[in-house]
């Protein structure tokens, strides 16, 4: 039986357990990798259809008033009304872009009470963003950017391995609103990196629109959606395998050895079935409410209970356990 014979078979009924139990233990794992791999891509591609349009739609939106956004060597800039320094807010998202940096005062960084801040200089970019693990403090993670970085990106596609490391190192720290400030005005507003940008010549000038930002964010958000719910499914499934095969070995002390402890499991694996492609079609659907956990979890637990009956009466109508553990077919 290969894997969608037995998916479809696993949503129909649970008459097929029994079968199931007498397969290898790791066809088991390789077909519960392969329903993840296959609901995450599903959950992916949903979000990057719902939220393309509205990303596309907000980022013309905004180039149409601040114009492309001009890159070189030494200097960030926008192409319309460069001089002028202004900011954007939508939704949870704010861009500030800050033309002359005695514009960036710590007012001018309190005011933003989005969940995202890009805070653009003609030396560079920094991204702000809430923590996390704890969104409603005052503490923060930041990424900054020169205009070396991106001029590399852009011109051949990749990035000096310092550079990633030095992104990797802003990423893990958690700031305070005040470490914030400190260190945009000292990684971008030095004496330094401001006169780099001023006396900048104007050489080869990559220009940055609606359609590469739209893009990006577009690909970005539908590989966040893919991992995101990677990992939230990964340690359900940990929980609910581990507890309930442990929990149904148990139950089973009476009789030892009467249902060996990888039947259990099996069985366990693929009663996660159904339960996980009806959470993942709940997050295609973006229900707010049931959660993925809540949705999953009350659903696995109705369904193993029939799987499990549908085992444990297959051992019942049997002589027990054929050796190497294989229940009889009947």
């Amino acid at each position: 039986m290969n894997f969608f014979s037995i998916f479809f078979s696993l949503c129909s009924g649970v008459s097929i357990f029994p079968k199931l139990a007498a397969r290898p233990l790791r066809f088991a794992f390789l077909h519960l990798l392969l329903l993840l791999l296959l609901c995450s891509f599903g959950v992916a591609v949903s979000r990057y259809f719902h939220r393309s349009g509205i990303i596309r739609e907000t980022t013309n939106r905004f180039f149409s008033r601040t114009g492309d956004i001009g890159v070189t060597e030494d200097r960030l800039f926008l192409t319309k009304s460069p001089e002028v320094t202004r900011s954007y807010v939508a939704g949870d998202f704010r861009f500030d872009y800050f033309a002359d940096p005695a514009d960036f005062t710590a007012e001018s960084l309190q005011e933003s009470r989005s969940e995202f801040n890009l805070l653009m200089f003609p030396s560079g970019i920094a991204l702000r963003m809430k923590d996390p693990a704890d969104p409603d403090t005052q503490r923060y993670r930041m990424v900054i950017c020169s205009p070396g970085m991106l001029y590399d990106l852009l011109k051949k596609g990749t990035v000096e391995p310092e550079a990633v490391d030095s992104i990797a190192r802003d990423r893990d720290r958690v700031l305070t609103f005040s470490e914030v400030y400190e260190t945009i005005r000292e990684r971008l507003l030095s004496g330094d990196k401001q006169k780099d940008a001023d006396s900048a010549e104007k050489g080869k000038v990559f220009r940055i629109g609606a359609e590469d930002i739209s893009g990006r964010i577009c690909f970005l958000l539908a590989m966040l959606s893919f991992f995101f719910f990677l990992m939230e499914a990964v340690m359900a499934l940990l929980l609910s395998i581990t507890f309930f095969s442990l929990a149904q070995m148990l139950r089973s002390t009476p009789e030892p050895g009467k249902i060996p402890y990888k039947v259990l499991l099996i069985t366990t694996i693929y009663a996660t079935f159904p339960p996980l492609l009806i959470a993942a079609l709940a997050q295609v659907l973006e229900l707010t409410f049931p959660s993925f956990q809540m949705t999953f979890f009350i659903t696995f637990f109705i369904y193993q209970i029939f799987a499990f009956k549908a085992v444990f009466q297959s051992f019942d109508h049997s002589s027990g356990p054929l050796p190497g553990g294989r229940p009889p077919e009947n």
